[in-house]
């Protein structure tokens, strides 16, 4: 059933931990991690509603972004000026990206949440711009809704249309890795593509 009654009392110990595990997998991997448990709810395989894991997951993605506005407030420009190359990130494009949050942050914050990679760069410069904190909650406070929503949906969905096929595990494994692959390479192209624009 995708939806229970909203009580985290209500769950046993096991549903309890795999909650808390979602929350600690979306700070570390984000899309990929839901778009698995999205597609393991559906399947049955979580013992925890759909409800219950969009909670963990917004509540994983959410904390996640202020991670790493904090990393970028504390450590920011030091993590780009030592590893920044290696992820396309240049000093410059770097100073580019915080000049473009201290005219009108609101986009580039918003729209950098659907962009792999380029998410948490993006983060890190607000943080290191001192970008407004309560505007910023605000903003990634929708950003997260919207971006868990979307990518809980590709994963369930996707995989009950193929439900019917259960009885081949493989071809669904496939299937579903197949679509993990393929929205983050997408990602990737669009987000190397934007940072190249800087």
């Amino acid at each position: 059933m995708f939806f229970e009654p909203p009580s985290i009392f209500l769950l046993s110990a096991s549903s309890i931990a795999i909650f808390f595990g979602i929350i600690i997998l979306m700070v570390i991997e984000g899309e990929a991690a839901l778009l698995v448990f999205a597609a393991l709810a559906n399947l049955g395989v979580l013992h925890l509603s759909g409800f219950y894991i969009l909670v963990a997951a917004f509540i994983g993605a959410y904390l996640s972004d202020l991670f790493w506005y904090f990393v970028g407030l504390r450590w920011g420009q030091i993590l780009i000026d030592r590893f920044g190359k290696y992820f396309l990130i240049t000093s410059i494009r770097f100073e580019k990206i915080k000049n473009h949050l201290a005219n009108d942050g609101t986009w580039i914050i918003f729209v950098s949440k659907f962009l792999y990679g380029f998410n948490h760069f993006t983060l890190i410069a607000a943080g290191t711009a001192k970008y407004n904190f309560k505007r910023f909650t605000k903003l990634q406070l929708i950003a997260s809704t919207i971006w868990v929503s979307i990518f809980f949906s590709l994963g369930y969905f996707f995989t009950g249309s193929i439900s019917a096929i259960k009885h081949d595990i493989k071809l669904v494994t496939v299937f579903i890795v197949g679509i993990i692959l393929l929205v983050v390479i997408i990602e990737r192209i669009i987000g190397k593509l934007f940072i190249r624009k800087l």
